[in-house]
């Protein structure tokens, strides 16, 4: 986008909080003790109804860097744009207020943002279930430098993740832009919107980021509304590449994505029937959207399980459903088996 950084640019780390107070400390630890610290930090309780808002206060009243915003319960995506409305920095990153960055974190981003001129730097991450350590950044690396059209195709080909949180950006690609309030897969929605801004991404193989793996996420929560979340993000996606296709994407890439959709709403589909046998209006929502899907990509296109799956599921949807768990459950076994080999 053509603008240069500031020899130390302010940094605004946004933390959205919601009912995190086993993990929050540890998130606000790793930021406030980063080896950077022009930063500033902008935490939004959204609603929360243990600890985590009095904990973050308390916080507040040791660091002024920190800045706490109070509202009612409204979602990850409210939250995070509140962040953005009162963001004054430079430079914009988010973190997940149950993940942790490594000490050096901050610093090992932006090196990389300033070294390449970059308007986005994308970093690795590593999955963590138990409590993070604070290491420096492991400093033997690659990275590379592509162009927003490479990004697209990078996207599309899933070698892009859609996730907010492992990269920095200038603050100028966030201009007018925010998350779609009240729904999940915010990442999914926004990704192409934000990427069109940047003329410069960095892509590193750095992991200053520890991502938490637990049961109760959003992200690991399944329901009627957060199927529903995921297609309204996927269709703003989907568009997004028809638009652009075939002068960015190649008509493969359009197809990809379109049986990718059949593929996540048929899984949906499914499972949603299996445990929710007596939602008929949910049920027949479902089928709705998946019809329109299929419909968009063309059955003949899909894999040979989800050509089975739908067909069935159109006479006997109990039987499909349970076919289709007990098929998947088998691929995931011999995944499992593939990867790690018989342990015992």
């Amino acid at each position: 986008m053509g603008d240069t950084l500031s020899t130390l640019p302010l940094v605004s780390v946004i933390i959205p909080v919601y009912n995190v107070d086993p993990y929050i400390e540890e998130a606000l630890d790793s930021v406030i003790n980063q080896t950077y610290s022009n930063i500033e930090i902008l935490i939004i309780d959204d609603g929360s109804t243990d600890e985590s808002g009095e904990i973050c206060d308390r916080y507040a009243l040791t660091d002024s860097r920190i800045v706490v915003f109070h509202q009612g319960n409204k979602g990850l995506s409210a939250a995070r744009n509140v962040g953005l409305d009162h963001a004054t920095g430079e430079v914009i990153a988010f973190l997940d207020s149950d993940d942790a960055f490594h000490i050096d974190a901050i610093e090992a981003m932006l090196d990389e943002m300033k070294k390449h001129h970059a308007d986005i730097v994308i970093c690795d991450f590593s999955w963590h279930d138990t409590i993070a350590r604070m290491t420096p950044v492991y400093t033997g690396h690659s990275s590379i430098v592509i162009n927003r059209e490479e990004a697209f195709r990078r996207i599309a080909d899933r070698r892009i993740d859609t996730t907010p949180w492992n990269r920095i950006y200038k603050r100028n690609i966030w201009n007018d832009i925010h998350f779609p309030e009240g729904r999940i897969c915010e990442g999914t929605y926004t990704v192409f919107d934000i990427f069109s801004r940047a003329e410069r991404i960095v892509i590193t193989n750095k992991k200053p980021i520890m991502h938490r793996r637990r049961p109760g996420s959003i992200c690991n929560t399944f329901s009627l509304k957060n199927i529903e979340d995921l297609d309204y993000a996927m269709c703003h996606y989907l568009q997004f590449v028809k638009k652009y296709t075939p002068c960015i994407f190649s008509d493969k890439q359009l197809n990809s994505i379109r049986t990718r959709r059949v593929h996540g709403l048929i899984t949906s589909y499914l499972r949603y029937i299996r445990f929710n046998p007596k939602d008929i209006e949910g049920k027949t929502s479902l089928k709705r959207m998946l019809d329109h899907s299929v419909g968009e990509a063309g059955l003949k296109n899909c894999n040979i399980t989800d050509r089975m799956a739908f067909v069935i599921s159109a006479l006997f949807p109990g039987v499909a459903a349970f076919f289709y768990a007990g098929l998947r459950r088998t691929k995931e076994l011999f995944s499992k088996i593939s990867n790690e080999g018989f342990n015992g």
